[in-house]
């Protein structure tokens, strides 16, 4: 109990734009953010991959082929050699699945606070660039950029 947006936990009327809320009781209380991104087809970065990027939390995210190599390109850093990441090159969805799922079994045998500890600096990184708007906007031009190449 707890665990839901206070909306949703008080019956309160779902009202659009509250997918951008960030309640920070879930995040607080696990050790990592299983993002499952709503389109696999696109290169789509949605708000459910950067909530675990601003509370500083280590992700492994289900989305299109390379969406972490995406991440990458815009700066954030993701969590290499900690988290088995294979899954990111994956040609289709089952095979991203299945290497997720594997990915997932090798991260309940680890120590939380290892890891923790382990990804600070990624973490601390991630959540730093996701605020730096100068750092940001540059990534995104560059983007744009070769988009008009």
């Amino acid at each position: 109990d707890g665990y839901e947006l206070p909306y949703v936990q008080n019956n309160y009327p779902i009202v659009s734009n509250y997918d951008q809320d960030i309640f920070e009781k879930p995040y607080n209380h696990s050790a990592i953010s299983v993002v499952s991104e709503g389109d696999i087809d696109d290169v789509l970065l949605t708000e459910k991959i950067f909530k675990p990027i601003i509370a500083s939390q280590p992700f492994v995210v289900h989305g299109y082929k390379g969406i972490l190599a995406t991440l990458r390109g815009l700066g954030f850093k993701t969590f290499d050699p900690y988290i088995d990441e294979s899954y990111d090159d994956a040609e289709n969805d089952d095979d991203r699945r299945g290497l997720i799922r594997q990915s997932l079994e090798k991260i309940k045998k680890q120590d939380y606070k290892k890891l923790y500890a382990d990804t600070q600096s990624i973490r601390e990184h991630n959540s730093k660039h996701f605020w730096d708007k100068k750092s940001v906007s540059k990534q995104v031009n560059k983007t744009i950029q070769s988009w008009l190449d």
